[in-house]
């Protein structure tokens, strides 16, 4: 799913824990989009053909991506916040990403088993029909809508 999806989630979690931080917790996993860019750029591995914007925000999925995200970010953050708070919006991110084909791993390194859905990637060059595009763009909306209609109406 994309960042507004993870937003809205976010928001409606920020509503049931009366935190705003929930957003930060549903969010904060894309970060990895960012280091792996600038890791990129700096071995100079980007991908022919590939606009540097659409690059930037949707490189892939790296090991924090991962039940392995979800674990260190509980060591870092439930001292300072409900570790309930983190293991609900991080776990709302992870099963968002899950939905689509190019899916989560379990514990990369440790196993290779990942949960993947039956859903296009938009976002992927490995899927490059626009049909695909369409298809998660319209379950990414979908999913958007329904979160900010809970926020507002719960």
């Amino acid at each position: 799913m994309d960042l507004f999806a993870h937003y809205a989630v976010g928001m409606f979690l920020s509503k049931i824990f009366n935190t705003p931080w929930a957003i930060f917790f549903a969010c904060i996993l894309d970060f990895d989009h960012v280091l792996f860019f600038i890791y990129n750029k700096i071995k100079k591995r980007e991908p022919i053909g590939v606009p540097r914007i659409k690059y930037f925000v949707y490189s892939k999925r790296t090991w924090l991506h991962s039940l392995w995200g979800l674990i260190i970010l509980l060591v870092l953050f439930s001292y300072h916040f409900s570790p309930t708070l983190i293991i609900v919006s991080v776990g709302s991110h992870l099963i968002l990403d899950a939905l689509d084909r190019s899916g989560i791993g379990i514990f990369p390194y440790l196993t290779k088993k990942k949960i993947a859905g039956p859903f296009p990637v938009a976002y992927s060059w490995s899927e490059p029909s626009k049909s695909n595009a369409k298809q998660q763009s319209y379950i990414s909306i979908a999913t958007t809508l329904v979160f900010l209609a809970l926020f507002f109406f719960f």
